[in-house]
């Protein structure tokens, strides 16, 4: 049922255009039948057109069904009469016999034999999972995507494959799936709309491309070759292979069988050529553009070209003059024009195509007869560019020609070192019969040659210039092109062959001999596409994927965004270009794959920076950046499963580790869902006790009682309570008070609880104060916690199963029982870790075991299994709680960065074995190098030189100080030690001595290299001024970036010719954070009234901070309020707050821009537009928050800027602070006498 159904809906879809095609080609569809399919071809473009209005309109509802049937039923037919278009000037075709239809036929059938297998083993399940070959799937997985949101009823379409972005690609061709699909509801299959709505696409080209066919030939024989060499006969590829390959045949096919001979072609020849079979089975919106051109080309030919009056009874040849026609514009041309326009809607390359083609055969016409030019130009900029323009500037031009490099023409050096071959053996027998054909029209300058050659240059300049460099979009899509105008040419040929020789026969076997090499290519391709399984050519989506991606599908928000890993930006993944989000679930996803994110057009940019974010939501364990990020992507869910786990495995804890944040909605067979919640419950609750009294005398102690509760986390967690003293009236300006004391710590174990006395001095001057507590966990690096788990029924495993044990931690133990076949319970993940030491904790159980028996054997390796790393037997006896969970520790360690695999081997001799996890963590060397360095001293004494000798010094901190003498020649007093730095930026303090020291006297070189001395990190030049307290040791700072890890060496060059240089020590120490002070965290605050600007006033204001606000005037001219001060800020994540008031603004206005940029305005950070409804209390300052996060040291500026609309704004100041996870800020008023 669901079958005739979805077939009788497509129909359905086409009818509106079947009058239209009846009024071009007449009644009789029997000995005419174009004007059926021509008609329900036109159907389909007014169907799409007026669906995307009515959506646009209604979104998908009654109504949009309503239109649509008055419209189509009543609406189109009035329109048509009203036209009064005259009957008989229908298009002139030629009538079918009954052996045109019997080849018809024939060439439908062979189409669908070649493309149903693969389409209805699209997904088949294997052991290996769900299968989907690679090279057929990709394009399909992506226009499910498509369809799917398409079927959401937004006009225009979100990008399914970046999130919050209008999707930039020929999603026309994919309404008619999308409104079927609508109207079936979730029951119906979107991967069978899919091949469905491809083979209609294939179907539409192969009839209108069988008419086309028919302009060349009379010959039903001879139409049969030419369907024969577009879908059979594409290429000798196969056949080359076969030819080059060491062994024999047999072989050969045992070689090919799960190999797709198109993309090994591909790889061979660096030329990206696909053949027709391959664009029928996965490229609809080109095969629609594709159709619409050929009916195209053929109304033009048949009734402005070359008309035949007496096409039933005389060859064209005999009627037609040998050069273009010049007449007036014929009815036919805006219809034309329109269709040439239109199909740039399905295809923009195609529409690129067609434009100069149809306006250059209009131009030839005119050329021969001036009165027509006129005429030609309204029916071609009328009907073609009313349709035109607007679809390719919605579209953009990067559509077409993807800005994947830069734009440069060029000739490809495949083409430049072997042409002859790449075409012969890239497009097969067409190439040979096509040559021919077109050098026979050459000379002979038959009628149909001038818009044949026209079409054939635009193709070829396309198909051998590739514009962008390493790019195949265009050599690909051209290829389409010439296979037609060859099959075209081929034709043409063959029949003027055939009259001279008057033996159909003997051209027929001719012909088949010669395709007889091709057919192996899409032979093996059709089955390679059907039944393939083989690891090198398919993505599997393993059952336990597709099962929870059919859980989101079924139950959450349609237009809910869910982040997952993105595919095809790493070297491991480059292959799977797939995001299964969009396509399997039907969600939105903030990154998809790479591929889609380049065809939809995504600034690349744009695509670093959201890969960089979610690269930092998976790894980081600091849930309030990962909040942060979710937020500012639109991420409402994030999917876990055994591919996250792999690429992401220090972070992913965060989400169990705080329930009150992450919400796990989903968890079964390794794969987890969780819903980040709405606002910001306490990690660590924070209470304060009222002060023994509120008002103190200068420098007297205030001590404040501070409550703590671990409540989110689940495991111990170290708490820092930070004070600080700022005076009532000016936040963000300490207070003038004695030095406070340093920043307590304090450690909660799970749901603990303890109070603490904080002690802070009173400030020296008389006033109001406020006593501020920040309280934040300590993070030591992004990975402080060092604990990584794997939950043993995530892992995969070779024996045992997943049971229910409510001792287990997430209720699922893996379980081993007596007398199977011993093999492992778990192994994998195969998780890449630094270099580092560390420790590993298997938690298992046992029960029913023999004494003294070898149960278990535990194993850490790395390089695929290669390398033992560390390994612990377990037998009986080592389970000393029976039937309860006890940890195994094993230990090893990691000299370098490498992928880590974590073994259980169950014995299986007796007894059962449950596992409920493996938790790795770190002892030291990741947390050390993640959280870069303290201090580190370099004693001159024990660095190399080649100069200079050591000598007693009592000034010297050790007592032996490095010393370069006079008359010496000059050298390196100190190089060396090459210590490895993580990236960063340091200080290098050199404490030096002189004696004897004149001014203007070079004295030293101080240098900072990497990479052997090849990097220049940076370099200072000393004279004898430089050295203010001779004889006394100073300090000469030098400061220097890392940008990445490397090995770095200090150097003291020395002259010689002035003086003595005493060398103490060299230190090196981490640049000082000026966000920071101690340990303790500050803020920086800047008046508005102190800023620049280029509107507004400075206004007295009771309620700002300073007594003086920035005012802009309700109807002013637009501008930025404040802008600057470009303050310098080191890398790190931030949160610009902006205090605003407003005043007599109306609903639903824009107020106000707040934007966060560097580099001098050419990067926007952070950008939050304001509306009335943000300003939620008017006429009272309320703060607006725009995080945002540097890469690198940078200098930032701030602006405010206000759309001038009715009403006033009032800002008081800008505050900056870094975004660490301050869980709370307690405020404590006090006032000082």
């Amino acid at each position: 049922m669901s079958f005739f159904l979805t077939l009788v809906l497509f129909l359905t879809f086409c009818l509106p255009g079947i009058p239209l095609g009846i009024w071009l080609c007449g009644r009789n569809i029997k000995s005419q039948p174009e004007g059926l399919f021509y008609g329900l071809l036109l159907g389909h473009l007014i169907s799409t057109g007026l669906v995307v209005v009515l959506v646009y309109l209604f979104s998908f509802s009654w109504l949009t069904l309503l239109g649509y049937l008055v419209i189509t039923t009543g609406g189109l037919p009035v329109l048509l009469r009203s036209l009064g278009w005259p009957r008989d000037k229908k298009i002139p075709l030629r009538s079918w016999t009954r052996n045109d239809y019997l080849v018809l036929v024939a060439g439908l059938a062979l189409f669908l034999v070649l493309a149903v297998p693969p389409h209805l083993n699209m997904g088949r399940k294997t052991p290996f999972g769900y299968a989907f070959h690679g090279t057929f799937a990709a394009n399909s997985l992506r226009d499910m995507a498509f369809i799917a949101e398409l079927s959401k009823g937004e006009m225009p379409p979100s990008n399914p494959f970046f999130a919050g972005e209008t999707l930039h690609y020929y999603w026309l061709s994919f309404m008619a799936p999308a409104a079927v699909y609508r109207i079936l509801g979730k029951g119906a299959s979107l991967q069978s709309l899919l091949s469905w709505h491809i083979l209609l696409a294939g179907t539409f080209f192969l009839l209108t491309l069988f008419s086309a066919l028919r302009l060349y030939t009379r010959r039903a024989s001879l139409l049969g070759a030419g369907m024969f060499l577009g879908l059979l006969a594409g290429n000798y590829k196969g056949f080359y292979m076969w030819w080059t390959f060491s062994g024999d045949t047999w072989g050969f096919l045992d070689h090919v069988q799960h190999v797709a001979v198109e993309p090994s072609a591909l790889r061979l020849w660096r030329v990206g050529i696909w053949s027709l079979y391959h664009h029928l089975l996965v490229a609809p919106q080109h095969l629609f553009a594709l159709a619409f051109f050929l009916m195209g080309w053929t109304l033009y030919m048949k009734a402005q070209a070359y008309p035949e009056p007496g096409c039933g009874s005389q060859r064209p040849e005999a009627e037609n003059p040998l050069r273009p026609a010049a007449y007036g514009l014929h009815p036919s041309a805006p219809l034309v024009s329109f269709i040439m326009g239109a199909l740039f809607g399905y295809s923009g390359f195609m529409g690129l195509v067609a434009i100069p083609w149809y306006g250059g055969c209009l131009l030839i016409s005119a050329l021969s007869d001036k009165r027509a030019l006129g005429k030609n130009l309204v029916g071609f900029f009328a009907m073609m560019g009313i349709l035109a323009l607007p679809l390719l500037a919605f579209y953009s031009l990067d559509m077409v020609i993807p800005t994947r490099g830069n734009p440069v023409f060029y000739i490809n050096k495949t083409f430049l070192t072997d042409p002859v071959r790449i075409f012969l053996l890239n497009l097969g027998p067409g190439f040979v019969l096509g040559t021919l054909g077109i050098l026979t029209m050459v000379w002979t300058l038959k009628s149909r040659a001038v818009p044949y050659l026209w079409l054939m240059a635009i193709c070829l300049v396309l198909f051998t210039t590739i514009i962008i460099k390493n790019d195949w979009e265009v050599t690909s899509k051209s290829s389409m092109l010439i296979a037609i105008a060859l099959a075209f040419s081929s034709v043409s040929f063959l029949d003027a062959l055939s009259d001279r020789l008057r033996r159909p026969g003997f051209i027929l076997w001719g012909v088949g001999l010669l395709c007889l090499p091709a057919v192996p290519s899409v032979l093996l391709d059709a089955y390679n596409y059907a039944f393939s399984a083989s690891p090198r050519t398919t993505k599997f989506i393993r059952p336990e994927d597709m099962k929870a991606l059919t859980w989101i599908r079924d139950n959450l928000p349609e237009k809910s965004v869910i982040l997952d890993k993105p595919f095809g930006f790493d070297k491991t993944d480059k292959k799977l270009n797939y995001a299964k989000i969009p396509t399997f679930a039907q969600r939105r996803t903030a990154l998809g794959d790479r591929l889609d994110t380049e065809n939809a057009q995504v600034p690349a940019e744009q695509v670093a920076s959201r890969k960089k974010d979610i690269d930092t939501l998976f790894e980081t364990y600091n849930p309030a950046k990962a909040l942060d990020i979710a937020k500012r992507l639109g991420v409402q869910y994030v999917y876990v499963g055994p591919t996250e786990r792999a690429s992401y495995p220090s972070g992913l804890s965060k989400f169990n580790d705080f329930p009150n944040l992450f919400r796990q909605i989903y968890r079964q067979a390794g794969v987890s869902i969780f819903q980040i919640l709405d606002g910001e419950p306490e990690l660590v609750s924070l209470r304060p006790s009222p002060p023994e009294k509120t008002s103190y005398q200068a420098k007297e102690v205030i001590q404040i009682q501070v409550a703590l509760q671990n409540q989110n986390y689940n495991h111990p967690v170290q708490v820092e309570l930070t004070p600080r003293m700022q005076r009532v009236g000016d936040p963000g300006v300490s207070a003038q008070s004695p030095p406070l004391p340093p920043a307590s710590q304090i450690r909660l174990g799970p749901k603990e609880e303890k109070v603490t006395i904080l002690r802070v001095p009173a400030p020296e001057n008389p006033g109001a104060y406020q006593v501020e507590i920040l309280g934040r966990v300590v993070l030591e690096g992004e990975h402080q916690m060092g604990r990584i788990s794997f939950e043993a029924e995530d892992l995969p495993s070779h024996t045992g199963q997943n049971m229910p044990d409510p001792e287990d931690s997430t209720g699922i133990s893996r379980v081993g029982s007596g007398y199977p076949i011993g093999g492992f319970l778990t192994y994998g993940p195969h998780v890449e870790l630094p270099a580092g030491k560390y420790r590993t904790l298997f938690r298992l159980k046992g029960k029913d075991f023999q004494p003294e028996s070898q149960v278990a054997l535990l194993e850490v390796t790395a390089d695929q299994g290669r390398k033992l790393l560390a390994r612990k037997a377990l037998f009986a006896e080592d389970f000393i709680k029976p039937e309860s969970f006890q940890e195994f520790e094993i230990g090893f360690v990691l000299e370098e960065s490498e992928e880590v695999e974590f073994r259980t081997y169950f014995q299986g001799l007796d007894g059962e074995l449950f596992v409920d996890n493996v938790t790795i963590t770190v002892e030291e060397g990741l947390l050390k190098k993640r959280s870069g360095i303290e201090e580190i001293s370099f004693q001159s004494e024990n660095l190399p030189h080649n100069i200079g000798r050591d000598i007693s010094d009592p000034e010297d901190s050790t007592g032996v100080s490095r010393v370069g003498l006079r008359h010496l020649v000059g050298g390196f007093l100190t190089y060396g030690p090459y210590v490895e730095l993580p990236a960063g930026e340091y200080r290098a303090l050199f404490r030096l001595k002189g004696k004897d020291l004149q001014p203007g006297d070079p004295i030293a070189i101080l240098e900072i290299v990497a990479d052997q001395g090849r990097q220049l990190l940076a370099r200072e030049k000393l004279f004898g001024e430089d050295f203010t307290g001779l004889g006394s040791f100073q300090e000469f700072e030098v400061s220097f970036i890392l940008d990445r890890s490397d090995k770095v060496e200090f150097r003291t060059y020395f002259y010689g010719q002035h003086g003595e240089l005493f060398v103490d020590s060299i230190t090196v120490l981490p640049k000082e954070d000026p966000l920071k002070e101690g340990r303790g965290i500050e803020k920086i605050t800047f008046q508005s009234e102190d800023l620049p600007h280029n509107i507004g006033q400075n206004m007295p204001d009771p309620e700002d901070s300073t007594g003086v606000s920035r005012v802009g005037l309700g109807r002013s001219v637009r501008g930025f309020l404040t802008y600057g001060p470009y303050i310098e800020l080191p890398a790190g994540d931030y949160q610009a707050s902006f205090r605003l008031k407003g005043k007599d603004f109306q609903p639903g206005n824009p107020i106000a821009a707040l934007e966060v940029v560097a580099n001098k305005g050419r990067q926007l950070l952070a950008r939050r537009e304001l509306f009335t409804e943000a300003f939620t209390q008017l006429g009272s300052f309320q703060e607006f928050r725009l995080p945002f996060a540097l890469d690198k040291t940078s200098k930032v500026e701030f602006r405010t800027y206000f759309h001038g609309r009715p009403g006033d704004l009032f800002m008081d100041n800008i505050t900056v602070e870094q975004n660490l996870l301050i869980f709370k800020k307690l405020e404590v008023p006090i006032q000082v006498e």
